[in-house]
């Protein structure tokens, strides 16, 4: 194919998660994003996924390539298992079903007969570690108090990979062998690169010319410090419209409930979009925003925003909070950076960034998010992946 890069060597891949997909979730994108960038190196790759009950924001997608923007359709293997989450003994039926989970994969994989196993599981990685598998583990949370159990899992592993620096010197502290560990950060698809400016939410929300959009597009949990945003409403000019994409409607719910509570007007909420739609609506803002809290431990120091990237190749001014999972990827340079949980500095910072020339700034981010596509991280795991098993 001539859209395919070159690589050593093709492996066949088999991808396991025990996790709803496609998901709105933004590890959905990630997974998708890697699987397709491994492809376009020539690998086959396999998701092997359990069968769950999709939302109604979900149930109806027909096409994933088109849905996630990808280059390369994915082979997709749904394993029947109960539904894990049910009221009092969730916990416990979760690990049943992971179990049996694990179990059928057993199967399938006789059949499917890998080079080797890719997984954000640490059960996974671990337990077809100690069954000779080439197993290799992409961490993405960081370990629990009294991880033992985790790093156990991972003994077994043949290579694992973090996507953040501070995740990476975890594991280096809880003993990890160096020689099995790869710093690897999240990417942007390098279409995005080449995406021109749109007017598609000026003129779906039917904006003025004087009207400014700032843009934030993810999911709502508390840590994403989105209410952090709603709340700065409150000392922007009139002129200025928060337009937030996505989120679980449960989430949109309690979000709708404190715009309500601020009695706020200047704020629009978009449902979860397909990645192809999403970029030509953050295409079309004035500035666009990541306000991770900086209380919560993992976005103070184990997120990898997979919008941060995204959001520079957009060639906009960039506003984020100074927590160091965001400084470790980024510097002033590249973004206007403001005090995390504070709705007046983010406020000042999104005026800064309307209001001084940020020609500079931007052409930084974008020769950063240049360095970091997807294309590019899939050889640098690719070359990763074969020497650790020859």
């Amino acid at each position: 194919m001539s859209q395919l890069l070159n690589s050593t060597k093709a492996l066949n891949i088999a991808y396991i998660t025990n996790t709803r997909f496609p998901t709105e979730r933004g590890q959905g994108v990630q997974i998708a994003r890697n699987i397709d960038s491994l492809q376009l190196h020539g690998h086959k790759v396999t998701l092997i996924v359990p069968s769950r009950k999709q939302t109604s924001q979900i149930q109806n997608i027909s096409n994933l390539k088109k849905w996630y923007d990808l280059s390369t359709n994915i082979t997709i293997k749904y394993i029947e298992v109960p539904e894990p989450h049910r009221p009092i003994i969730s916990r416990l039926t979760f690990w049943l079903s992971s179990l049996l989970f694990t179990i059928k994969c057993t199967f399938l994989l006789k059949q499917l007969a890998p080079d080797l196993i890719y997984t954000r599981d640490d059960f996974i990685a671990g337990i077809f570690g100690f069954l000779r598998y080439k197993t290799f583990y992409e961490g993405h949370f960081e370990p629990e108090k009294g991880s033992w159990g985790h790093v156990l899992f991972l003994k077994f592993a043949t290579g694992v990979i973090s996507n953040t620096k501070a995740l990476h010197q975890r594991y280096q502290f809880l003993g990890l062998n160096q020689k099995k560990l790869l710093y690897l950060p999240n990417g942007v698809k390098s279409s995005w690169l080449k995406q021109k400016p749109t007017q598609s939410l000026r003129k779906h929300f039917k904006l003025t010319t004087k009207q400014k959009q700032v843009v934030y597009a993810g999911n709502l949990y508390s840590w994403k410090g989105v209410n952090i945003l709603v709340k700065a409403t409150r000392y922007l000019p009139p002129n200025i419209q928060v337009i937030i994409i996505g989120g679980l409607k449960k989430d949109q719910k309690q979000l709708r409930d404190l715009i309500k509570s601020i009695r706020s007007n200047q704020i629009r909420i978009v449902p979860h979009q397909s990645q192809s739609k999403l970029v030509s609506s953050l295409a079309s803002a004035d500035v666009l925003i990541l306000p991770n809290s900086g209380k919560d431990i993992h976005s103070k120091h184990y997120t990898a925003p997979l919008k941060l990237f995204e959001y520079m190749a957009l060639r906009k001014p960039v506003v984020a909070s100074k927590i160091p999972s965001i400084q470790s990827l980024v510097t002033h340079k590249e973004v206007i950076f403001v005090k995390p949980d504070d709705p007046q500095a983010l406020a000042d910072g999104i005026k800064i960034a309307l209001t001084q020339n940020q020609t500079k700034r931007i052409h930084k981010a974008f020769k950063l998010a240049s360095q970091h596509t997807w294309e590019k991280r899939a050889a640098k795991l690719t070359k990763f992946l074969i020497v650790k098993i020859r």
